[in-house]
């Protein structure tokens, strides 16, 4: 019986090892004397089966792996014979699932050397897996791997098919009866699945674009956070981007300027913490075949953008307004003849009409222009001087915040309209005889403002003007410092937008004028004593005013 059972044992290991799946038949010859048989399946799970099988064949279902089996016969007197040589038994899986690149699809790469990765479905029970990569029929590559992904490099432009099949170890059995020579007879045996369907793919090989600089560039505005925003176009083909930062802080030497940083992004921009102030260099270059974290094997071309953070880059160029303003004011007027050894002071109201604006040629350079014509009365009589000033302004920002302080010097030069009411001889007060000439000389002021929010500021004004020549009416020979030199104004304003072009502006402010002149007459002639005028008055004025530009 020793002799079947051997022969027996030999048939079935041929069968068994061309079948595949889970549904699992044995067959074996009929051993002479035999009236059942029992047959010993072993691998990942114990299966026995001692049954009075009358035929020479099993059916069960068997998960996917590696087994042995055995098989004696028993005859009519009940006596078993002895176990067949153990013999595998390979139960195949399906074949795996590719899952990329996906069939047909264009692959471009960026570089030669970089890596093209496959992926697959890992098939349960399965740890190794044969990959073959084919370009155009011939064999490419064709490697034994763990996991259920391989990558590769060395692909030129063309087209490749690939195909992968899982390999089957062999499990050490569980059981108590798995024999030393079991396990010998399957050490070092390995079975392939079913391939998978072939896959079709195109290698292309491309260039990166370098990406197109958004923001920020030139002089920017300096964020009050201390944090910005970085943007680019996107670049077809890139997966992530490189961004190089180098910070050069204002106030700094070229030893403490901040060191080159490289950060690897996702997105089309960054948002990150900068400097207050200073000039920043930012370079991005696209990335592509990126693998985490931070490796990519191809780079595009590098874009190069400069910006400078500057607290007065929310100034704009081609800018300005122009206001009209009215001012009402009481005064006091007041004339001195020293050759004369007479004086006059009366005290009345005034009334200003203001024309003004400003363009700004440049961010912190403007023009301004005004016109001023006041009208006064003096015992009845009504009396007009005007005043026209030409000037060039300055503005800038004493701090860092959106609404913040600033300030605006200015130096022009004036035209200013005096009348000298001239005294009755043995009066006290000014008659109606009057005397007009005008002065000419430079004029400074500075503008103090706090921004309180958007639509509303509160500011401060100083204005100095220093008559240096006259002219108009010949009979004045010269300037004298005597009181020329009290020419000054101070005043505070509110100012509120209604929009982005009008605004309402409200405020008060003194005014001291004064000039004195060597008179032609007889007696100045004869004396060289000055006379002079006075007009201190204390303004409330309004404005309506139109912006246009920024």
């Amino acid at each position: 019986m020793k002799y079947w059972l051997i022969l027996a044992a030999c048939v079935v290991f041929i069968g068994a090892n061309a079948w595949a799946g889970k549904s699992i038949a044995l067959h074996w010859k009929p051993i002479k004397g035999a009236i059942r048989y029992e047959i010993q399946i072993q691998g990942k799970i114990k299966k026995e089966v001692r049954e009075k099988l009358t035929e020479p064949e099993w059916e069960g279902e068997l998960p996917f792996g590696v087994y042995t089996y055995q098989i004696r016969a028993v005859d009519k007197l009940d006596r078993p014979g002895l176990w067949s040589t153990p013999k595998s038994l390979v139960v195949m899986p399906k074949p795996p699932e590719p899952k990329s690149p996906k069939d047909g699809a264009d692959v471009e790469l960026y570089n030669l050397d970089a890596h093209l990765s496959f992926k697959w479905e890992p098939t349960e029970g399965a740890s190794l897996y044969k990959i073959e990569i084919e370009k155009e029929g011939k064999p490419f590559k064709n490697e034994t791997v763990s996991g259920n992904e391989f990558r590769t490099q060395g692909f030129a432009a063309g087209k490749y098919t690939w195909r992968v099949a899982a390999v089957i170890l062999p499990d050490r059995p569980v059981g108590d009866s798995v024999s030393d020579e079991s396990v010998q007879r399957m050490s070092g045996k390995k079975w392939l699945s079913k391939p998978s369907s072939r896959q079709e793919l195109k290698v292309i090989q491309a260039t990166l674009a370098g990406p197109t600089l958004i923001f920020p560039k030139g002089k920017i505005g300096v964020q009050e956070d201390g944090k910005l925003t970085f943007k680019w176009q996107s670049v077809e083909g890139a997966e992530a981007y490189e961004l190089t930062l180098l910070a050069e802080p204002k106030g700094r030497s070229p030893a403490q300027v901040i060191a080159e940083k490289k950060i690897i992004v996702r997105d089309t921009q960054l948002t990150t913490r900068i400097p207050s102030e200073g000039k920043i260099t930012w370079k991005v270059r696209a990335l592509a075949n990126y693998t985490a974290p931070g490796v990519a094997e191809s780079s595009g071309v590098q874009s190069t953008a400069t910006a400078e953070l500057d607290r007065n880059a929310n100034f704009f160029e081609g800018s300005g307004y122009v206001a009209l303003s009215t001012m009402f004011a009481p005064y006091n007027y007041k004339v001195i003849s020293q050759a004369a050894n007479i004086s006059g002071t009366a005290s009345s109201s005034q009334i200003t009409y203001r024309a003004s604006g400003e363009y700004w040629v440049k961010p912190q350079l403007a023009l301004a222009a005004s016109f001023d014509v006041t009208s006064f009365s003096v015992f009845n009589q009504n009396y007009y001087r005007g005043d026209y000033e030409v000037a060039a302004k300055y503005r800038g920002k004493l701090d860092q915040r959106k609404f913040g302080w600033y300030f605006s010097p200015k130096v022009g030069l004036e035209w200013r309209d005096y009348i000298e009411l001239v005294p009755a001889f043995g009066n006290s007060v000014p008659q109606a005889n009057q005397t007009r000439f005008a002065a000419v000389g430079p004029s400074i002021g500075l503008d103090i403002r706090k921004q309180l929010n958007d639509r509303f500021s509160l500011g401060a004004k100083i204005n100095y003007f220093l008559p240096v020549t006259l002219t108009g009416n010949v009979q004045y020979e010269a300037l004298t410092v005597d009181a020329s030199y009290r020419n000054i104004s101070v005043g505070v304003q509110a100012l509120y937008w209604a929009d982005h072009h009008f605004g309402l502006g409200l405020g008060v402010f003194t005014e001291n004028r004064s000039i004195s002149f060597i008179s032609r007459t007889p007696q100045a002639a004869s004396t060289r004593l000055a006379d002079q005028i006075f007009s201190d008055s204390l303004n409330l004025f309004g404005s309506v005013v139109y912006s246009f530009g920024h």
